[in-house]
């Protein structure tokens, strides 16, 4: 009589990062497995390029310290509920979910992939923001004075000194006296009327965040918000995009700028003018 003895599953759980878990926003950073093999593992993206998508601020040598340092006590035996309840209350835990043992390396980069990477096309989406921001900063810098002091890609610990649930990073931003002025934007010419959508929610968001944080902070902080290329489009979809952004930008930002319009330099002159050197 033979029997069919199967190899019991092993165990995995997504693991959460929460910079602010009172906010109440999270992303899984890595994986933990235990019984699918000799050791426990955790499996995480060195890089975090996807967390670091969601909060810019992340610092991806520390976190990828306390995920080797979860790894390590698990090898060494203790469980898994009291190693991860050690990193807490950043790092979170799923309940636990069943795994196929042995865990084959289709499955695990099945699994990395689906969790831990970002979205296919995300790259492609990257590139063309920075063209966008790239397009704002030439904007800007061709419009002021060369004096003017401009920071690029900036984040929310660049200007409070601590990250921001609900931000994403700006294009540019100058500071005079402890004043912040915030430049971001869309370009016309470079993206879809959803894509232009899409990213004036974005900026928008970000921008609505900062004034709430500026109150906590005691912080003094304005911003622009810059349509580039109206004009250089008829089609009805791209003319809506045009006006929604202005519309938002005019709602969320201390000015809105269609770059098509006359007198968009000097209205951009007026609020920096604080930060021009004299």
């Amino acid at each position: 009589m033979a029997f069919d003895i199967k190899t019991p599953p092993g165990k995995y759980w997504l693991l959460y990062y929460q910079p602010l878990p009172e906010a109440g926003e999270r992303i899984v950073a890595a994986l933990a497995f235990t019984g699918v093999g000799s050791r426990p593992r955790v499996e995480f993206d060195a890089q975090f390029v996807k967390v670091r998508k969601v909060f810019p601020d992340t610092d991806p040598q520390a976190l990828a310290f306390y995920f080797e340092g979860l790894a390590e006590k698990l090898a060494a035996g203790e469980p898994f509920e009291s190693a991860i309840n050690a990193l807490g209350p950043q790092i979170l835990a799923s309940k636990d979910r069943s795994v196929a043992n042995p865990l084959t390396g289709q499955i695990l980069k099945l699994l990395t992939n689906r969790y831990l990477m970002p979205a296919k096309g995300s790259e492609a989406r990257e590139k063309k923001s920075n063209a966008v921001a790239k397009e704002i900063e030439t904007f800007v810098r061709k419009s002021l004075p060369p004096e003017l002091s401009l920071h690029t890609n900036v984040a929310a610990r660049d200007i409070l000194g601590h990250s921001v649930t609900g931000t994403r990073k700006i294009a540019l931003a100058t500071n005079s006296n402890g004043t912040w002025t915030l430049i971001d934007g869309v370009d016309m010419n470079h993206a879809t009327p959803r894509e232009v959508t899409d990213r004036v929610n974005d900026i928008t968001k970000t921008y609505w965040n900062y004034s709430r944080e500026a109150l906590k902070s005691n912080v003094a902080i304005r911003r622009v918000g810059i349509v580039l290329n109206g004009n250089s489009h008829l089609h009805e979809k791209t003319q809506e995009a045009h006006d929604y952004a202005l519309h938002r930008f005019a709602v969320d930002s201390d000015l809105a700028i269609d770059a098509a319009s006359p007198g968009s330099v000097q209205q951009l002159l007026g609020i920096l003018a604080p930060h021009l050197k004299r």
